[in-house]
């Protein structure tokens, strides 16, 4: 960009009459003008002055400013900024990136969209249950089920779902807004965590709490909960270097 020339700029000329006042009188001897009981200001050499500095400020700058015209156009096979919902291969991410996370920051952190990544998610389950309870068989109804209660979530102002893309669904966030009936206490709850197995070890699991920390206080939820069994040690740790603390024990005993 280069600055135009202000050879063509007129000074500027005289636009205001300030009233005088009494304390005003000497400025009737020099630099003003008394006419009728007002000052007239002469702005002439004001004018003058400033046209001069915006001159020499033009050229400095001229100076310093990339000398590209307006019209000139990019050099051919010069790399451009993908937008933020393509990924670097050139795939078009169904939901926009909210930041780029990961190694090299190539993987999405993205609102979850039901048509597109709900088939991920809910493959997810199987691994997800099956640490948290044993005996758990996932089936085509319990996949039924969960779809059907994703897609209700994605049409609920107090849900809340995520997801990672590196190209595929990676990892999974789902976070719920809750209120107490009794109390009428309103806490957050991280309803749903997962993170593909190859992506483990990467920081990304605390990408997705980091996540949700942010959500909850964008809604004005300052307390949340989550639920997760003793012997899912991984998660436990995640859970514990995040901040999370015991608060209750659900107990249990074989009769």
């Amino acid at each position: 960009m280069r600055l135009g020339k202000l050879h063509d700029m007129k000074p500027l000329r005289p636009l205001a009459f300030l009233r005088r006042k009494p304390q005003d009188e000497a400025l009737a001897g020099s630099g003003a003008v008394a006419s009728s009981g007002t000052v007239e200001v002469a702005t002439e050499a004001v004018g003058n002055a400033l046209h001069s500095a915006l001159q020499r400020t033009a050229e400095g700058l001229n100076e310093v400013l990339p000398q590209r015209s307006p019209l000139e156009r990019v050099p051919a096979g010069a790399p451009k900024a993908a937008p933020p919902n393509v990924m670097a291969g050139g795939r078009r991410l169904p939901t926009t990136a909210f930041r780029w996370v990961g190694p090299a920051g190539r993987i999405a952190l993205r609102s979850f969209d039901f048509v597109a990544d709900a088939d991920a998610v809910c493959a997810f389950q199987e691994e997800t249950y099956s640490i948290n309870f044993p005996e758990f068989r996932y089936t085509d109804s319990f996949a039924q089920a969960f779809r059907h209660d994703l897609r209700r979530a994605s049409l609920d102002a107090n849900h809340a779902a995520f997801v990672l893309d590196d190209g595929a669904v990676c990892g999974f966030l789902w976070l719920v807004i809750c209120e107490n009936n009794w109390t009428r206490e309103r806490y957050g709850y991280v309803n749903n965590l997962y993170l593909a197995p190859s992506r483990r070890g990467q920081g990304l699991a605390r990408e997705l709490m980091t996540q949700s920390d942010s959500w909850f206080r964008s809604r004005r939820i300052h307390r949340v909960r989550l639920t997760v069994t003793t012997s899912n040690e991984e998660a436990l740790h995640l859970y514990e270097n995040c901040g999370y603390r015991v608060t209750r024990w659900e107990m249990e005993k074989e009769v």
